[in-house]
């Protein structure tokens, strides 16, 4: 049988518009197990803000913990998505925004997000730290440092009197990254004025176990506040 010219191309255009059809059915009905899950990360939230009352931390909109975070208290690790979003801190029982942030944390990692104190110079900030939770020697622990003490100059962290690797000449809004040491029961953490003898703060009866990552940070200021707040030595377990 002779097909015309037409025709030929009648069929063609047919054919293609059975499978472009074909092609939308078969997207149309893919199972949701298909689509890729959202990539995500983790975010705890610390409050170093002193004098002031609990902050509702929010990400995206989303309130990330039911209870308002008061002041030294810190969240558990949440998971978000890993991009684009933006955590904020508003005053209990207010709309006043203390901190609005956008989050950069890396894909499947964690970090710690810091409610900064202000200063003499600057209102309320945030400080935002990667937790390398990873590969720690058999029979150690890992700590590490954080001053969030406005004012309070330069800091060094003692462990039982003794100087802790690296965890020296910390400066405000400064952290070191987590060093090994060997677990120990009932440790005193100390944190001294870099340069001299002074201990400004301790924190005493901490268990550090093997495997077990701990920040201690510095909080509140150097001198006490009309509400009794003065600078103070924080224990986070990072897990």
């Amino acid at each position: 049988m002779k097909v015309s010219k037409n025709n030929f191309s009648f069929l063609k255009l047919a054919g293609v518009a059975v499978l472009v059809i074909t092609l939308m059915i078969g997207s149309a009905c893919k199972n949701d197990d298909d689509i890729p899950p959202l990539r995500q990360a983790k975010v705890k939230v610390i409050n170093g803000i002193y004098d002031n009352p609990g902050y509702v931390i929010k990400v995206n909109g989303k309130i990330l913990s039911s209870i308002p975070l008061a002041y030294r208290k810190s969240t558990a690790y949440t998971a978000i998505p890993a991009s684009g979003q933006v955590l904020t801190a508003t005053e209990q029982g207010t709309n006043n925004v203390v901190v609005s942030s956008k989050l950069k944390i890396a894909e499947g990692t964690s970090a710690s997000f810091y409610l900064v104190p202000q200063t003499a110079t600057s209102k309320a900030t945030s400080f935002l730290i990667a937790d390398d939770l990873n590969n720690v020697t058999a029979n150690k622990a890992k700590v590490r440092f954080v001053n969030l003490s406005p004012d309070s100059e330069n800091l060094d962290l003692l462990v039982n009197g003794k100087t802790v690797k690296t965890a020296t000449g910390i400066g405000f809004k400064e952290a070191t990254s987590f060093v090994e040491i060997d677990p120990v029961q009932g440790a005193t953490f100390e944190i001294r004025k870099t340069g001299t003898d002074q201990i400004l703060a301790k924190s005493a009866a901490v268990d550090v176990k093997e495997g077990q990552f701990t920040t201690l940070w510095s909080v509140g200021p150097p001198v006490q506040t009309k509400r009794g707040t003065q600078i103070a030595l924080g224990v986070i377990n990072n897990q």
